[in-house]
């Protein structure tokens, strides 16, 4: 019996061992499951942190901000605003014309108006000038009308700087410019000498013709006749 005892005890004690064991297993898996979630853990969010939104907070963002705002900033805003659309101008914007934002601008300069029409005396047929009193300057309407109901009409206006140096005008002679049906200037020469300073040689010239008042813009820079430079322009 002692023997059968020992045999029975020996077997009981090996059955336990083998249960121990698939446990320990069982635990040692558990943990490998564990530490395999840690390194992925550790693996996936170092990439996830490091490489994914690295990239997306360095390269597209950057790229984003630096590149496309950049170029909008300084391309569009450096060219400045856009030029007014010509069918929005006071002025008649038909034919040859470009934009200058000074065009016929009575706030900044002086203004001399002549005007004429087809009458029966000198004074109503356009064959006399307006003198600029002590600027050199001689403006004459070219307009044309039968009727002294349409005298409004043949209005032409000078805009003209006054000139700085009175003492200048008079001592080398005139020139002048027509621009035929519209207006006939004549101009000191000292208008045309850039050594004078100060002088604005810039004038403009509108006239009430038109639907919308015409203006042109002369630059008195050179002597003889019909050599200024003459632009029909608008603001």
């Amino acid at each position: 019996m002692k023997f059968l005892f020992a045999i029975f005890l020996i077997l009981s004690i090996t059955g336990c061992g083998v249960n121990s064991s698939s446990g320990a297993n069982a635990s040692s898996y558990d943990d490998g499951n564990n530490n395999n979630g840690g390194d992925n853990g550790s693996t996936d969010g170092d990439d996830g942190n490091i490489t994914s939104p690295g990239d997306d907070n360095i390269t597209s963002p950057d790229d984003g901000n630096i590149t496309s705002p950049d170029d909008g900033n300084t391309t569009s805003p450096g060219d400045g605003d856009p030029l007014p659309d010509p069918a929005d101008s006071i002025f008649d914007t038909t034919g040859d014309v470009v934009y200058d934002a000074n065009a016929c601008d009575g706030n900044s300069y002086r203004i001399a108006s002549d005007a004429s029409y087809n009458g029966d005396s000198l004074s109503e047929n356009g064959s006399n000038f307006f003198i600029v009193d002590g600027e050199g300057l001689n403006i004459r309407s070219e307009h044309v009308e039968s009727s002294p109901s349409n005298a409004s009409k043949t209005f032409v206006y000078l805009f003209y700087k006054t000139f700085p140096t009175k003492g200048d005008l008079g001592v080398q002679g005139t020139s002048s410019y027509l621009h035929e049906g519209f207006f006939f200037l004549t101009y000191d020469n000292a208008w045309t000498d850039g050594s004078i300073p100060g002088v604005d040689n810039t004038v403009y010239v509108q006239s009430t013709q038109t639907e919308k008042p015409t203006c042109n813009r002369l630059i008195l820079n050179s002597i003889g006749e019909q050599v200024a430079d003459l632009q029909k322009v608008y603001r």
